[in-house]
């Protein structure tokens, strides 16, 4: 072999060495200059070559290939995009013109930023100070590479965000929470927060069932009470406006801390105390308190739980028993007696403040409290003789004082019969409403009188039975004056007024009153009259512009 071709051959066997070299450690002839590539999901990036000196590259052919497909891709001529989150190599596999095969690689991130954020509360804040409340940032959309929140507040002397999101609230005044995606991409939201001076532990109040509630408010202090600061003059600094008359309240303060003890005064829905800063009136709480029926107590719950009858000659003694199973305090008792005779007619008896009944008393301060059984007795000296005495009526209105002296009704009183001949006391099996009269009638007797121009008089059915033609007990029409309600409705002297509308005397002797009550609103009632033996009935309203007309009802069988 001759000199040229061993020199032919050996530098053929270079250029293999070399061949070989490059595979091995291609790094160091080829490689791409994007080491680490990090790229959000729907972005792109064009992947360079850098080539050694020693590399002829002219006329290389390039395939690009990325290890997964699902997070990026990349084209023929190196670009690369995101299309998921995750990592993946890309590699390129470079063909020299002179056959020789080098490669390269890198590593391709794709990350999905966060596009917003959404704070709750979302837009505006109010706390007391001295509070922490969670606040919460959610990144949209829900795969986000990084959704940490990095927080930070305005002014941290009003308020300071943890690393957790818990909002600090230091003192009163406002400063605006931001919330910045950790990720650095610039998603952010912001909150404008208020931190006020005085709050409620609650903004919401039911007061039923009799029981007192108590409603802690707390206040930042300014003014003290004691020379060391620890208590504070809450009347000073705050000023207690209250709306609606459902309720009572007293308030106890200890420290940064008023206490306010909430009594139910009558069913009211629309109440509120509202507690104002007197130097900043925008700083306030605010607390419904809905007074429900349940407040006022039931009459259910303060039986009659015995009664004994003794009748005797021109007398009646009664004994009775009444157990309060309510949660309150009743302050009086008003009762209410009558009895009724062979022919129906009641006989009204009240009591006494001793709690014994006589005629024409109203009611007896008696203290039932909770669980107790109070006796209570009574004698009516009647003017008629027993043996007409059929039976008795109880009826017992219930009252309880609130803190101003003032006392409230308790509705739904119980409504009682004994009966003379077995002393027994039935007891229905749904409490009657007791009919009495109300304030408005009561409120128009004087009107009612004046404008009637009648003089009228009870007619009881012994009285009907000797002296009148009627049949009916009632009002009877003595005399009609000139120019009054009684002349203008057609009224006569000797009329007997036995009812109105769906009410008869007999069952409520405050029947004119509701009557008239009614036509003072600007309604029509109808009364039930008796005139020479016949029953008519008269049309009546406040208006005079035509005569009342008598229409005859048949009057068999009355």
């Amino acid at each position: 072999m001759g000199m040229r071709k061993i020199a032919c051959w050996m530098a053929a066997l270079a250029l293999l060495c070399l061949a070989g070299a490059a595979l091995s450690e291609e790094s160091e002839l080829v490689r791409i200059k994007q080491q680490e590539t990090v790229l959000t999901v729907g972005d792109s990036e064009n992947l360079t070559l850098t080539y050694d000196r020693s590399v002829k590259k002219g006329g290389a052919v390039t395939v690009w290939t990325s290890g997964d497909e699902a997070v990026a891709v990349v084209s023929d001529r190196g670009s690369v995009r995101g299309v998921a989150p995750g990592k993946t190599d890309v590699s390129c596999e470079i063909t020299l013109k002179n056959g020789t095969v080098l490669h390269a690689g890198t590593v391709v991130e794709v990350v999905q930023p966060v596009e917003t954020l959404t704070l709750t509360p979302e837009k505006e804040l109010t706390v007391g100070f001295g509070t922490q409340t969670q606040l919460t940032a959610a990144a949209a959309p829900e795969d986000a590479s990084n959704p940490g929140v990095v927080w930070g507040t305005s002014d941290e002397s009003v308020a300071v965000v943890d690393e957790n999101g818990v909002l600090h609230a230091l003192k009163a005044g406002r400063t605006r929470v931001k919330a910045e995606a950790a990720d650095g991409y610039g998603a952010s939201a912001a909150l404008e927060v208020t931190v006020t001076s005085v709050y409620a532990e609650t903004e919401e109040v039911v007061l039923d069932n009799q029981e007192e509630k108590s409603v802690r408010v707390y206040f930042e202090g300014r003014t003290p009470q004691e020379e060391n600061g620890e208590n504070w003059d809450f009347e000073a600094d705050y000023q207690v406006i209250q709306e609606g008359n459902g309720f009572t309240w007293t308030v106890e303060t200890e420290g940064n801390t008023a206490a306010f003890t909430l009594k139910p005064r009558e069913a009211d829905a629309e109440n509120q105390l509202i507690i104002r800063d007197r130097r900043n009136g925008q700083f306030q709480a605010n607390v419904r308190i809905e007074v429900t029926e349940d407040a006022i107590c039931d009459a259910q719950k303060l039986p009659v739980e015995s009664a004994r009858l003794v009748s005797g000659a021109g007398s009646l003694t009664y004994q009775f028993e009444i157990t309060n199973h309510s949660g309150q305090e009743i302050g009086e008792i008003g009762f209410l007696v009558d009895y009724r005779d062979q022919f129906g007619d009641p006989y009204y008896l009240f009591s006494n403040s001793d709690g014994t009944i006589q005629n024409y008393s109203y009611t007896a301060r008696v203290k039932i409290k909770p669980g107790d059984t109070v006796p209570l007795t009574g004698r009516t000296d009647g003017f008629r003789s027993d043996d007409l005495i059929e039976e008795v009526r109880l009826a017992i209105n219930y009252y309880r004082y609130i803190d101003s002296g003032e006392k409230v009704y308790i509705p739904d009183s119980q409504l009682f019969w004994f009966s003379t001949k077995s002393g027994e006391l039935p007891r229905p099996e749904h409490p009657v409403k007791y009919i009495q009269p109300d304030e408005d009638t009561t409120d128009l007797a004087d009107q009612i009188s004046y404008n009637l121009r009648a003089t009228t008089c009870d007619l009881y059915s012994y009285v009907v039975k000797r002296f009148s033609r009627s049949r009916h007990a009632g009002k009877y029409v003595a005399a009609v004056g000139d120019d009054g309600w009684a002349q203008r409705w057609g009224l006569m002297p000797k009329d007997v007024i036995y009812g109105a509308d769906d009410m008869l005397w007999t069952d409520d002797p405050f029947f004119l009153n509701r009557a008239f009550a009614k036509i003072c609103g600007g309604e029509t009632a109808t009364l039930k009259v008796v005139r020479n033996g016949r029953e008519i009935e008269i049309p009546i309203s406040e208006s005079y512009d035509d005569p009342a007309e008598e229409t005859e009802n048949d009057s068999e069988g009355s």
